[in-house]
């Protein structure tokens, strides 16, 4: 079964030059930087070598794709393996009004398809396990290792087993710290391995109603949509969004 981990998230970027990795690939190389609760975790950032330019320092926002280095970069002073990001997509600069908001940014979250390599006792952590993917980066097999953990705020794992060693899991949570090549999640959610999916075939695709939310406002207790001016606001056809209040990240 193939593995793989990709972080969702925001990422500071800055000081972007041309590099040449391994078999001659060329990427540019930024020092980047993830939010954390406890402060900013220094990474090598890399975007396609083919794009134009280098990104311009800030803060930005999409998906790359995650391994660990034995060899530390120029932007972390350690000798232990410096975690590398690959950047999958356009990565697009946050928002002016998200970059100079005060809050602490969201940690980034992290998908990760993977095996199980220790679980239970053999961990130090209690309701932990640790999870091996091997995934292309810059170069086929990179590889990684995440340390998951169940959190002991979250009363909803209380029941929910230890994955056995050899099984290969889904895991979404967030990244709390990196020690020793060790990715550190915190587990929001973890299912088994996909299966076999039956889904009805369909020659088009199937309708649906948007709408428009006001994202820069605050104290909106519902979205306004286009087409409210017909006056029917409670068709069943109708989505209702709930009451929710725009944040800074």
């Amino acid at each position: 079964m193939a593995s793989c981990c990709n972080v969702h998230g925001v990422v500071g970027v800055r000081n972007g030059r041309a590099f040449t990795y391994a078999q001659g690939k060329t990427f540019w190389k930024h020092d980047g930087f993830l939010p954390l609760p406890s402060g900013d975790l220094a990474v090598d950032f890399f975007t396609f070598g083919g794009d134009p330019a280098p990104l311009e320092d800030g803060p930005y926002s999409g998906i790359a794709r995650v391994v660990a280095q034995t060899t530390a970069g120029s932007n972390v002073d350690t000798s232990d393996p410096v975690l590398q990001l690959f950047a999958t997509d356009d990565f697009v600069a946050m928002p002016l009004m998200a970059a100079e908001c005060d809050s602490q940014m969201p940690s980034p979250a992290f998908v990760t398809v993977g095996r199980v390599c220790r679980s239970n006792l053999d961990v130090d952590q209690n309701r932990a396990f640790d999870i091996d993917v091997s995934q292309y980066g810059a170069a086929p097999q990179q590889l990684i290792r995440l340390h998951c953990f169940y959190p002991s705020s979250h009363t909803r794992f209380l029941k929910t087993p230890l994955p056995n060693v050899g099984k290969h899991i889904i895991v979404h949570g967030y990244l709390t710290g990196f020690h020793h090549g060790r990715c550190l999640i915190h587990v929001r959610d973890i299912a088994l391995g996909p299966g076999d999916i039956t889904s009805p075939t369909t020659e088009t695709p199937p309708s649906m109603t948007l709408g428009r939310f006001n994202w820069k406002g605050r104290g909106t207790k519902r979205a306004k949509y286009e087409n409210d001016s017909d006056g029917d606001h409670t068709s069943a056809s109708q989505p209702t969004p709930s009451s929710s209040q725009s944040t800074c990240a």
